[in-house]
């Protein structure tokens, strides 16, 4: 083996340094690529595991989310029934209200037409007596009834001084049934009414009473002319009465209607 010189020692020792160094380098590479592949790794377990973590928490909303929207679309599903329901049942009600008032009116204008056409079936005869009769006891005449016979009247007697007896004749007392016609007096100055007039009453023959038919005749006319307006005022105040319920009923109807609107907008938010 020849003997190096010393420039060939000299590069010899060089690249020999130059070798360890650069083994060195590379053990420093591999170490920091080792540690990179592990904090790499240690990271992408974190990641892996927080992701897994948000997943799972995310479903978990998601599933909250999902059961509480169907919670609220089956509420609004049961307030809109309840609320279709109510309204069906006030509009079943409000239409048999107006159903009965419209029966009412027909009736109340029924009775109207009825009074006014004939007022003379609810008003009472006109009973006539004479001042004689009207100092006798009161007798048991039936106005409307045919010819039956007399209850007796039993009279009781008091203390008190009795009245003289009346001088007037027996023809001008009152018979106590109807449809009797008395006999005339030969001193009576006034003839006999027929016996269609006054529902088949006896008019008293005295000439104080005779004055006293017109101011009777007119009023019976007012009584009745105020029973008519009395009459035609009370079928007003009931028509009005049975309008303010129809158009409360109307309002009641306006407002569930506006309500099962507004829960369906809500229930179709919800769902949204």
């Amino acid at each position: 083996m020849k003997k190096m010189t010393p420039y060939q020692k000299q590069a010899y020792r060089n690249q020999r340094k130059a070798e360890k160094k650069h083994a060195k380098a590379q053990r420093k590479a591999d170490k920091a690529h080792r540690k990179a592949e592990k904090t790499e790794a240690k990271f992408t377990k974190r990641a892996d595991k927080l992701t897994s973590k948000a997943n799972v928490s995310a479903e978990k909303a998601h599933t909250k989310v999902m059961k509480a929207a169907d919670k609220a679309h089956i509420k609004a599903v049961k307030k809109t029934a309840k609320a279709q329901k109510k309204a069906e049942i006030a509009t079943a009600r409000a239409n048999a209200k107006a159903r009965a008032a419209q029966a009412t009116a027909q009736i109340a204008s029924h009775r109207i037409g009825i009074k006014s056409s004939s007022p003379s079936i609810t008003t009472p005869p006109i009973v006539m007596r004479s001042t004689s009769e009207r100092s006798q006891p009161h007798s048991h005449s039936s106005p409307t009834a045919g010819p039956m016979r007399p209850r007796r009247v039993t009279t009781v007697e008091s203390s008190t001084p009795s009245r003289p007896p009346s001088r007037e004749p027996d023809t001008q007392r009152s018979h106590s049934y109807a449809g009797h016609m008395p006999q005339p007096s030969p001193t009576a100055d006034v003839p006999p009414l027929p016996s269609h007039s006054l529902s088949a009453q006896h008019i008293p023959q005295s000439s104080s009473s005779a004055p006293q038919l017109p101011e009777l005749f007119q009023s019976e006319k007012r009584q009745q002319s105020r029973r008519s307006e009395l009459e035609d005022e009370y079928a007003q105040l009931e028509l009005d009465r049975i309008q303010l319920d129809r158009d409360v009923v109307d309002r009641q109807i306006n407002d569930l209607y506006a309500g099962i609107g507004k829960l369906q907008l809500d229930s179709r938010r919800n769902s949204e």
